[in-house]
């Protein structure tokens, strides 16, 4: 068993946290200006194209990224909290391990429970009583409860995002058994399983494609190769992988020396820009042409470069001082309940930009900018209020 890892001083530890809560806060930006994209008239990417290069069209259509960014950090954090258990004997460790289940559920469930549960009854108000339209919207309702979303198909946007909670809920699970098996190999053994494990859900991919095929649409390409939980584990994994990396004592005075965190972080911004400005687009309408490349390697190149980014922003790279800025902090705080809640206004903020634009909303372009910063202003104050009433309080008392 390898109990080496590093104490963390405390004002790393603060300039780590600062540097990850500029990456939350960029992530979830980057869902919600993909999402308000989604609502747009017309051809999305041709009316993008119209008032933009297509590098940028292309990046925002692209920001479905944040969501495996988010598990980056998700796979980071958990491991985290999971690296004690290193120096713990059999009894000490299911303590920890129950704790950590308690955390993990009053973290994310009780505000995704009231927001389920508020679109299920403005949907059961839509649809008449008694008809298989109402009873299908409770099944979903159930499943939703059960966290099997990922796995069963959801219909209405407002849910189908929510995918990522039923992915991140069986990682939560998986979690601590997976600690157990790496903590007790030698520590480049266990690296270097961590890697191997990638490299199995990329054969995943692969397999899929060879089997399945390519996907005819973008509603095809989602079920099949996003929102299964091995499609998309391998960020997680890649989470773990910066944990492990990050509490090396060999490894991460290296990390930690100028030359290289500054290559980490910008060799890793110069992969995510590539994946993110340069592969088309799998959330067009047709969702066809899409490559074996965007079928498979996109992923896991994504989840390389923002393991990079990651280790580069935890070791302090030249030029992410920007991440620390205190605005992505507040963002970053109440980035799951934005999450949570802008779906619902997506339509409200599209009208509100309609009249505040009148003629000039022709410009698909400055249509989507206009939408995405009113969306964000809409969903600010309840997601704050959110935070402050449902999950601030539920994380207090589940640390009793």
């Amino acid at each position: 068993m390898n109990t080496s890892s590093t104490i963390t001083p405390p004002s790393h530890q603060e300039n780590r946290l600062a540097a990850l809560d500029g990456l939350r806060a960029i992530a979830i930006l980057m869902v919600m200006a993909l999402h308000m994209s989604s609502v747009l008239p017309g051809d999305v990417e041709a009316e993008l194209m119209a008032g933009m290069p297509r590098f940028f069209a292309w990046f925002i259509l692209n920001g479905w990224a944040g969501l495996h960014l988010f598990f980056i950090l998700s796979g980071f954090l958990i491991t985290q909290q999971l690296l004690p258990m290193a120096d713990m004997d059999k009894d000490a460790r299911k303590a920890h391990v129950r704790r950590f289940y308690k955390r993990r559920f009053f973290r994310i469930a009780p505000a995704y429970y009231f927001v389920v549960t508020l679109i299920t009854i403005l949907m059961l108000m839509s649809v008449p009583a008694q008809t298989p339209e109402f009873w299908d919207v409770l099944r979903q309702y159930g499943v939703h409860l059960l966290f099997l979303h990922d796995i069963f198909e959801a219909s209405g946007l407002e849910v189908q995002v929510f995918w990522t909670l039923g992915t991140e809920v069986k990682f939560y699970i998986l979690a601590p058994f997976l600690m157990i098996g790496l903590l007790a190999l030698r520590r480049d053994m266990a690296l270097g399983g961590i890697m191997a494990l990638m490299f199995f859900l990329l054969l995943i991919k692969i397999a899929v494609y060879h089997f399945a095929g390519p996907a005819q649409d973008s509603h095809a390409f989602f079920l099949a190769y996003r929102q299964p939980f091995y499609m998309a584990l391998d960020s997680l994994i890649g989470g773990v992988l910066c944990a492990f990396m990050w509490r090396d004592d060999r490894v991460r005075p290296m990390i930690e020396r100028p030359a290289i965190s500054a290559a980490l972080f910008w060799g890793g911004m110069m992969v995510t820009l590539f994946c993110l400005g340069l592969i088309r687009p799998h959330v067009v309408p047709d969702g066809g042409g899409l490559t074996y490349f965007a079928h498979t390697f996109h992923f896991t190149l994504m989840a390389f470069g923002f393991v990079l980014v990651t280790l580069g922003a935890l070791a302090g790279a030249i030029g992410t001082g920007f991440l620390s800025w205190r605005g992505f902090h507040g963002i970053a705080l109440v980035s799951y309940s934005l999450y949570l809640l802008h779906c619902l206004l997506l339509r409200v903020a599209l009208d509100s930009a309609f009249w505040l634009l009148g003629d000039a909303a022709g410009n698909g372009a400055l249509l989507w900018g206009a939408s995405s910063l009113i969306l964000f202003i809409y969903t600010l104050v309840p997601a704050v209020l959110m935070y402050r009433y449902i999950e601030k309080p539920m994380i207090l008392w589940s640390k009793h």
